[in-house]
């Protein structure tokens, strides 16, 4: 692993056990008045009751999400060492979609802060105010492709797969690797690729932009996370006004595991999942709004990628067509795919799924990582939404109703995903956990949260 990765890792981890301590103390301190006064009624002459030394003794009376909240409010930001001179990249509304989805790749970038520069000057808006959300790669990735099958489909393309340019756009593509099919289609499509980065939200809106700053603490971005159903929080420098890093859903989890060991978190932590009041989307019950979305293995990609656009889901689980378990699942960025593998792209029509994980298993086997650096509690990377590594899809969190939640935590952090899978002692799907429904349990109830799924397909 890379040192600045392994002292960003270490410090703050060094930092949280610090504030655990000086939490710890503070509510023992508070607790002292009504131990001393019971203390009183015993006489001189009376064995005392031997009590346990202050840093073991268990604190009475403490709610373990108002505990919490007095840790999590006392972590600054600012000690997460990654996020202290982070680069981010920025996109601007009026840039084509073309061009930030060339951009945004070819740095290996997930996604951006978009701002509106025409609207400086107007009443209230400066340079620093300008962000008007944050935009994902593979939303814009799902969205051209989507635009490009409706114009395929209008000139009668589809079907005469010999003859069509984009075949020919897909040889010229084999003679150069960086620019693959999927731009140097998009490219032949002049309308699509000169569409304006704004315009797409006719189709989809982006993430809402709701930056924190450096000095704000812990317990802040988790609010905003859970309150508004966020992915990502930028997090901006006051004096700069420029984003700096961003707390993602997978970095909150990352730092609230990082408080096992402490007794208020494992007091939430260690339950049973069938413990949880949560409102997971349960896979039996397919004919509710709650009914939880699947693909199976004989699906096509192309069907896989309008599935998930059009009930506008973040990851699908893949089922046996035959035996209907688990063998993986689809995550909107694992469009990457797309634009890493021409011929991915070019089949995209008549390759199923069962096929696409078996080529993507290959393709990790080529970019395996280090065992340590994959399991980094906090990668530098991930505060600057780079993809530095993509999980296999056949890498799914399965747990089963009677495991915990700190179990489930920590198969979600191994293979770096969005959700984890409810399954029976046969594989079979029961229902999906998302890193939200996690979140949501370690913060004193809100009166209001959103519903939807997160993500970046908000309607």
């Amino acid at each position: 692993m890379a040192p600045y990765t392994l002292r960003s890792i270490s410090d703050t981890h060094r930092e949280l056990n610090e504030k655990k301590q000086a939490v710890s103390e503070k509510l023992r301190a508070a607790q002292e008045p009504q131990e001393k006064g019971e203390g009183s009624i015993h006489s001189s002459d009376e064995p005392q009751t031997s009590q346990p030394p202050p840093s073991v003794q268990p604190l009475r009376d403490v709610e373990p999400r108002e505990a919490l909240k007095v840790f999590f409010d006392r972590i600054p930001l600012d000690s997460i060492s990654g996020l202290k001179n982070g680069q981010v990249v920025e996109l601007e509304a009026r840039d084509c979609v073309g061009e930030a989805i060339k951009s945004l790749y070819r740095c290996r970038i997930m996604g951006a802060p978009l701002s509106d520069k025409s609207c400086i000057g107007d009443v209230g808006v400066t340079v620093g105010n300008s962000h008007i959300g944050v935009v994902e790669l593979s939303s814009m990735v799902i969205w051209a492709l989507m635009e490009l099958e409706k114009v395929q489909m209008e000139v009668g393309k589809i079907g005469n797969h010999n003859v069509t340019t984009e075949n020919r756009v897909l040889e010229e593509a084999d003679k150069i690797p960086e620019e693959n099919g999927f731009l140097r289609s998009l490219q032949q499509h002049s309308t699509l690729w000169n569409t304006k980065v704004a315009s797409m939200s006719r189709s989809f809106r982006w993430v809402p932009f709701l930056p924190v700053q450096p000095g704000d603490t812990f317990l802040r971005a988790l609010l905003l996370l859970a309150k508004h159903t966020l992915k990502v929080v930028p997090v901006m420098d006051p004096i700069g006004k420029k984003v700096t890093g961003f707390i993602t859903e997978d970095t909150a989890l990352r730092l609230l595991s990082q408080c096992s060991g402490l007794e208020w978190f494992d007091a939430i932590a260690e339950k049973a999942l069938h413990e949880f009041n949560l409102h997971f989307y349960r896979f039996e019950d397919n004919k509710s709004s709650r009914g939880m979305l699947h693909l199976n293995g004989a699906n096509t990609v192309l069907d896989a990628v309008s599935y998930m656009w059009e009930h506008k889901a973040e990851c699908v689980p893949i089922l046996d067509h035959k035996s209907e378990k688990i063998i993986g699942n689809m995550r909107v960025t694992d469009v990457w795919i797309l634009l890493d593998n021409a011929d991915v792209f070019k089949r995209r029509r008549s390759m199923t799924l069962q096929e696409l994980l078996s080529i993507d298993i290959e393709s990790n086997h080529a970019r395996t990582r280090d065992e340590d650096e994959r399991d980094a509690m906090i990668s530098p990377a991930a505060l600057y939404l780079t993809e530095d590594w993509r999980p296999k899809m056949s890498d799914v969190a399965t747990c089963k109703l009677d495991e915990t939640l700190k179990k489930l935590m920590w198969r979600l952090m191994r293979v770096h995903a969005d959700c984890g899978f409810l399954v029976d002692e046969d594989m079979h799907m029961l229902g999906l956990v998302t890193l939200h429904d996690i979140i949501t349990q370690f913060i004193p109830s809100l009166t209001q949260f959103s519903q939807a799924p997160p993500g970046f397909f908000l309607t």
